[in-house]
This record gives structure tokens, sequence and C-alpha cells, in this order.
């Protein structure tokens, strides 16, 4: 049996970068997810060992879309200032522009690639 340890939130910030990249060094941790609308995923990029086992951490809250959906940016607003609502805004997307929120899927994990990664989940 293979044992996963997974750090989630590369991308997020220096600090975070930092902390996950000498976890990955030490193999502490074997496997982390970048979010590729943080404001620290260029770094991160540049910084991660090439034999890293690497996936992509969906964002539609956190940081602004890659792909600029209004309903998308609006999200971001419920999420800071009404988050209970979150779970409803996410259906109503889903229900009202069903491709929106795979083709931000797609933009994220298309960016990571153009950053020369594999993503392997």
């Amino acid at each position: 049996m293979k044992l996963l340890v997974h750090a989630d939130d590369l991308g997020m910030s220096a600090a975070v970068d930092d902390a996950i990249v000498a976890a990955l060094a030490d193999r502490t941790v074997t496997s982390t997810s970048v979010l590729a609308t943080g404001p620290a995923f260029a770094d991160a990029m540049a910084r991660l060992p090439g034999d890293a086992c690497l996936g992509v951490h969906l964002d539609l809250t956190g940081f602004p879309s890659i792909t600029g959906a209004r309903p998308l940016a609006e999200l971001a607003g419920i999420a800071t200032a009404r988050s209970d609502e979150l779970p409803a805004a996410i259906d109503r997307i889903l229900r009202e522009h069903p491709t929106m929120i795979l083709g931000e899927w797609r933009a994220q994990v298309e960016r990571v690639r153009a950053a020369g990664r594999d993503v392997t989940h």
C-alpha cells in the first residue's frame, strides 16, 4: 500500500509555497494541488520540484477567475459576505450556465499545463 500525504493551496502565498516546497523536498508531503488563480502561482510553478505529484485545486471564490465570467465573480462576493448562501449560488450557476464551471476548471488546468507541468489529479 502507498501512503499519499497531500498539501493543498500551493500558489496561495509565498509562505504557503515555502512550507509546501520544503515538505515536498523532505518527502513529508507526497502530493500537492495548486491554485492556478492564486497570487503566488508563477513563483510556485518555478519552485515546485520536477517530480512532484501535482493536482489543480478548482478555485471559484478565492481569487479572480481565469475566464472572467461575471457569475463567477459574484460567487467570490457571496463567499466573502454571505458564505451560507454559497451552495445555493453554485447550484444556480450550474442550472443557468451548466458549462461555465467546467470552462473555468479547464482554463485553470490549462494554465498549469502552460507553465510546463503535468497534472496528475
